[in-house]
């Protein structure tokens, strides 16, 4: 969304006071970095984004950014969806992080938790 200020700006900010994760899109440079600023200080997760919709460059590379993205989702659903296949049940593949791996099981909820 265009974000740096007026309505795009209160709509990624009420957003991400949802915690969901806002990429601010904005033409002009230093509006956009001054929004993402602002918002950070809110200790809200936010990123910048250049983006004139008039140019076909930034829109581009939006796009990779986007397919990006939804590669690593995609990539970490087919490994946890892997994961459990291979332990049947949610409860197998739980009970068996639990014991052996602490850290691993911990970190994996907390990448659960960001998704």
């Amino acid at each position: 969304m265009t974000s740096a200020k007026d309505i795009g700006f209160e709509t990624a900010k009420q957003l991400a006071q949802h915690n969901i994760k806002v990429s601010l899109g904005a033409r002009n440079e230093p509006e956009g970095k001054n929004a993402e600023a602002t918002l950070r200080d809110l200790s809200l997760d936010v990123i910048y984004i250049k983006l004139d919709i008039t140019d076909s460059e930034d829109i581009a590379k939006v796009k990779s950014y986007i397919a990006l993205i939804i590669k690593f989702i995609n990539k970490f659903n087919f490994d946890v969806s892997q994961m459990l296949n291979f332990f049947k049940t949610p409860s197998m593949f739980l009970k068996f992080f639990k014991s052996s791996s602490v850290i691993f099981y911990s970190c994996f909820l907390r990448i659960v938790a960001l998704c």
